[in-house]
């Protein structure tokens, strides 16, 4: 069995794509944790919510960007080529995430715009 030391360089050996996907894979395979943090959909493994971050509104992982400001923003018209221009550690496949998340739980959603927009 290879040590972990020998894992490790081979997994930053991965082109970035790749590493996203294998990190993504190795976490959907963890159990849910039994204190709730960093929650994950089963259907949405790259949007998480943990209390303590963004007020524990759903998010892309390894971000602060909540779902609803993508969304927000596709309402007002930014394509997903200019939401990943303004957020360039996004990838594509989170945006594939985030509206499959949004479709599935649009009144959450909306509800944390309208919140947001009176504050």
């Amino acid at each position: 069995m290879p040590e972990t030391k020998d894992l490790l360089d081979q997994f930053l050996e991965l082109p970035p794509d790749r590493r996203e996907q294998l990190a993504l894979r190795f976490f959907e395979t963890l159990p849910a944790p039994a204190n709730g943090l960093n929650n994950r959909p089963p259907d949405f493994p790259s949007v998480v919510s943990s209390p303590n971050v963004c007020g524990a509104s759903p998010r892309l992982v390894r971000t602060r960007i909540p779902v609803w400001v993508l969304h927000r923003m596709r309402q007002l018209g930014f394509s997903e080529s200019k939401i990943l221009e303004s957020y360039p550690t996004l990838t594509a496949g989170d945006l594939v995430q985030a509206w499959g998340y949004v479709d599935r739980h649009r009144a959450k959603i909306e509800k944390e715009i309208e919140e947001n927009e009176r504050a």
